[in-house]
């Protein structure tokens, strides 16, 4: 008969195994160029809520892990990073809901709000562990003009990803769907730029 340490050994083997089958195998799959089985032409991503559970489980282990490590470590930048993390979910966070709305009026890219979630959440998930090593460990080296490059190139490779994920779920154009995802932030940067410029000269206190 088995002892009580062989069956535990047994049990934390499985537990191991599933893990690196089912959540770390999932995050990495996440990483690479969307593709089956999660991303099909007009799919609604039924069935895939548990795929996405548990890569939402694992981003969040990892980020939090990278999070503990950079705080734990002399000179943490455990502030800086937190914020710029929450920066960078926000902002795609924010871009998603938009996208939906303005794509589907200016572009006529049918996509419903169900069908945006899951490309963004799917895409967007894998990479925020990877944003959070660059941005903790980053800051503790003099590479200021390197980091900002490589978190530019994190930014493009999202975005490159998110195009491929509605070229395939919408039956676009690739370059129709890259200059859709694009053109939300090309407004807002341009309105930034030219907000100064357009607004009338303030006016002078007559005594």
């Amino acid at each position: 008969m088995a002892s009580w340490t062989d069956k535990a050994l047994d049990l934390g083997g499985k537990a191991w195994e599933s893990l690196t089958k089912d959540y770390f195998k999932n995050w990495l799959q996440c990483l690479e160029r969307p593709g089956t089985p999660v991303f099909k032409p007009g799919s609604f991503f039924s069935g895939l809520e548990g795929r996405l559970a548990r890569l939402f489980a694992t981003c969040t282990t990892l980020t939090g892990a990278v999070l503990g490590l950079d705080w734990l470590l002399p000179g943490s930048h455990g502030g800086h990073v937190s914020l710029g993390l929450l920066t960078w979910i926000a902002s795609f966070g924010a871009a998603a809901v938009s996208y939906q709305m303005y794509s589907r009026v200016l572009f006529r890219i049918r996509l419903s709000i169900t069908q945006t979630f899951f490309i963004f959440a799917f895409v967007v998930l894998p990479w925020i562990p990877i944003f959070a090593v660059v941005n903790a460990f980053g800051r503790r080296v003099s590479f200021g003009p390197l980091f900002l490059l490589v978190e530019m190139s994190l930014c493009a490779i999202v975005v490159f990803y998110l195009a491929i994920g509605v070229k395939t779920i919408a039956g676009v154009g690739m370059n129709f769907a890259l200059f859709s995802l694009l053109f939300g932030p090309i407004i807002l940067v341009l309105a930034y730029v030219l907000a100064p410029h357009l607004a009338p000269p303030p006016t002078k206190a007559v005594n």
